[in-house]
């Protein structure tokens, strides 16, 4: 896999740049925090001491530049030595992006629990990683790439304008005297105009005459006024933040004589943070824009702001529904008034996946949508644009094949539609106080066969009328869970011919708040539980969050109404009473009973066979599937609970396909299954993989006879044996024996 350079400049995570500013005599580590990341890679690449701090920054390094396979590498020996969360995050992003996707679950389930995030967020992760989702408007696409523009520099963000199209390129150097960014060791970017000259294909570009370009950063424009005014990014060149960095701020230009001219600085800069990348709607009277500043969700966040008597108003940020903990970029706002932007903080092929948005107010959006496989790659795709009638664009990415480190594409709409005999079924969110459609709402659906078996998954967004649409099979059964912010989730279950006979509707309520104290005791004794660590995990947000009671086992939580908590202890001596707790908000003082357990060391004796539920695999694969992760944590509890166990992981497949390839597969799944604990805490030592083939089948489906596919999926399965137990070993929890 080539590697190519990401288009970050001051577009990803660092944004703000002075790396111009230091010279490659300067400390690797003054290197490094002033975002001269090449240039620390050749300071530090060559270290031979064992050091994850410098580790992980080459990775960071090589990251910000695109290199992800290089990246991947030096992450991967910090995470050796110390598992930061952080690390832990972006190598399972790289792992993603280099289509490592079994690895990149594994390292992503171990983020998890260290930050205390619930399952869901790793069933999302496992379900969206090397998804080839489809987005139907975007499915049935070509793609070329611009001739005469593209170069081994890079270029990107394309916008029309006269004829030909403004964008952003490093092609060559901005200034007399040749500074050099050391972020990327290459040339600053300026603004470019080339004129085209046939279909797809371009005059020679010529940078854009005028003040607009300096002699740092500028690019990514934004064209209102009929194309005679500009909204543009740039560096701040006079002044620095705290750190010594050069941030990032919006300006104006206009056309004048054939020459784009500064205007004025976007009255919503600010001083010690970055501002950029901005769109704006066709009417000029809305911004949305890109910010690190204070307040904020993630690393970047993507804010709006109205243009009212001539005044931009106080900045929103578009919240959660929108930004994630990580990147949101590259905005843009099309004629129909949708939200296109780019993130690194959302599930998807990889890298910087394009997004959508509907619109659903003036200045309100929908949960954003990927743009699906016809266009995302599992490298950066970025910089979209979409004509009027929908049908055509640009983008720019990074993806393999391309003539250089980022490449401008055109996209259109193909004329045959693909041939596709799916049936489709339709679904509509509503408001269940006001029976309105909801908008925005994000539908998880679920296909299962009679006896449960997952034939398939996926999620959509609802649309403005609240309308989702899912592939349809009537001989199979649904669940559906759909989700608001703002609005309590609802589960939806029900066989295919129900679906058929009627527009069904899920109607979600609004969530509220409230807070209520609660108090730990022991049920037997009756004695609070002073400093009882436990965790809940709220099902409305898929969040888990770990409390400790006071030394009267009280403590006080602010929760949503009516929203399902699971409990769980984090005392192996204890559980509780209830597991799932409904919170209530009209009951303010609420009781949990915890219970000493009975001590199951005679369960787990040697030799014992512990039958794993729903831990099956996808035909021909051996990736852990979400199913099978939240059953193997099952497995990882009772060991850790009990450090004197060893056991024996096996694993069998169907009877279809060459027994030998069969016994090889059954061994990857197995080593799949081992690898996913391990990388939970558990020693490599105390447990091994075995597979088995074809061998050991639970049923008749043997060579030769004809199954149904769920009964084929009951052979894919795995088993625990004991093979080592001492009832007698000490428990270590918290550092003290017990």
């Amino acid at each position: 896999m080539s590697k190519h350079f990401l288009y970050i400049l001051f577009l990803l995570c660092g944004f703000s740049l002075k790396a111009q500013l230091v010279s490659n005599g300067s400390n690797p580590k003054d290197l490094f925090e002033k975002l001269g990341y090449m240039a620390y890679v050749e300071k530090k690449s060559s270290l031979k001491k064992e050091d994850p701090e410098i580790f992980a920054k080459l990775g960071e390094s090589y990251r910000l530049n695109g290199e992800t396979e290089t990246a991947a590498y030096w992450y991967r020996r910090a995470i050796d030595l110390q598992e930061k969360p952080e690390w832990l995050f972006a190598y399972s992003k790289l792992l993603q992006s280099n289509g490592d996707c079994e690895n990149a679950v594994i390292n992503f389930e171990k983020f998890r629990r260290i930050k205390g995030l619930g399952p869901e967020s790793s069933a999302a992760f496992m379900m969206d990683c090397g998804a080839k989702r489809m987005n139907k408007e975007f499915a049935n696409i070509n793609i070329q790439a611009l001739k005469g523009l593209n170069t081994g520099y890079m270029e990107f963000s394309p916008i029309p304008v006269d004829g030909g199209l403004i964008f952003t390129s490093n092609r060559g150097p901005s200034s007399p005297i040749g500074h050099e960014d050391h972020w990327t060791k290459s040339n600053f970017t300026d603004l470019y105009f080339a004129k085209e000259t046939g279909k797809n294909q371009f005059s020679n570009p010529k940078m854009l005459a005028g003040s607009a370009n300096s002699k740092f950063h500028n690019g990514t424009a934004s064209l209102f006024n009929g194309g005679k005014e500009m909204y543009y990014t740039a560096n701040v060149e006079k002044g620095v933040s705290k750190n010594q960095i050069h941030q990032l701020k919006i300006e104006k230009a206009s056309l004048k004589e054939g020459r784009w001219v500064f205007d004025l600085d976007f009255p919503l800069n600010e001083k010690n943070s970055s501002t950029f990348h901005p769109t704006l709607s066709e009417n000029g009277k809305l911004m949305v824009f890109v910010s690190d500043r204070k307040g904020g969700l993630g690393k970047a966040d993507l804010y709006v702001s109205k243009k009212e008597n001539n005044a931009w108003s106080t900045p929103v940020n578009l919240g959660l529904e929108i930004n994630s903990a990580g990147n949101e970029l590259f905005p843009f706002l099309d004629d129909k008034g949708r939200l296109f932007f780019a993130s690194d903080g959302r599930a998807g092929m990889g890298g910087l996946d394009l997004f959508v948005c509907e619109k659903l107010g003036p200045s309100t959006w929908g949960e954003p949508q990927n743009l699906g496989s016809a266009i995302n790659s599992n490298k950066d795709d970025f910089g979209f644009y979409i004509h009027p009638d929908g049908k055509s664009g640009y983008f720019s990415s990074n993806r393999d094949g391309g003539q250089g480190k980022d490449d401008i594409y055109f996209w259109e709409a193909a004329e045959a539609p693909i041939e596709n005999c799916e049936e489709y079924i339709s679904l509509k969110v509503i408001d269940a106080n006001e029976s309105k459609p909801l908008g925005g709402a994000k539908v998880d659906w679920t296909q299962k066969t009679g006896d449960g078996a997952i034939l398939g998954e996926g999620y959509w967004i609802s649309d403005v009328e609240g309308m989702v649409k899912v592939p349809f099979d009537e001989s199979k059964s649904y669940v559906f869970n759909a989700k608001k912010n703002g609005y309590k989730p609802e589960r939806l279950e029900m066989p295919g011919l129900e679906l058929k006979k009627k527009m069904v509707e899920i109607p979600l309520s609004v969530t509220k708040t409230g807070k209520v104290n609660a108090v730990v005791m022991d049920r037997s004794t009756g004695d609070y539980k002073g400093g009882f660590g436990f965790e809940l995990y709220n099902s409305c947000t898929g969040l888990s969050t770990t409390f400790a009671t006071d030394d009267m086992g009280n403590f006080e939580i602010e929760g949503d109404c009516g929203c399902n908590y699971t409990l769980k202890s984090l005392n192996p001596e204890y559980s509780f009473l209830d597991k799932e707790w409904t919170f209530d908000c009209k009951k303010p003082l609420v009781q949990l009973l915890v219970e000493r357990e009975e001590s199951d060391a005679t369960v787990y004796n040697t030799g014992k066979v512990i039958i794993l539920k729903n831990l099956y695999y996808d035909f021909d694969k051996w990736n852990i599937r979400s199913d099978a992760a939240t059953e193997l944590d099952r497995v990882v509890d009772i060991m850790k609970k009990y450090p004197s166990m060893e056991v024996e992981l096996g694993s069998h497949t169907d009877a279809r396909g060459n027994d030998a390839y069969n016994l090889s597969l059954s061994q990857k799944r197995a080593e799949s299954a081992v690898a996913y604990i391990v990388s939970r805490g558990i020693e490599k030592t105390r447990i091994t993989a075995k597979g088995y083939g074809e061998s050991q089948l639970v049923n008749e489906c043997s060579n030769g006879i004809e199954c149904e596919e769920y009964k084929h999926q009951k052979n894919r399965r795995t088993v625990i044996k004991v093979t080592k137990f001492d009832s007698n070993a000490t428990i270590i929890q918290g550092g003290e024996r017990k």
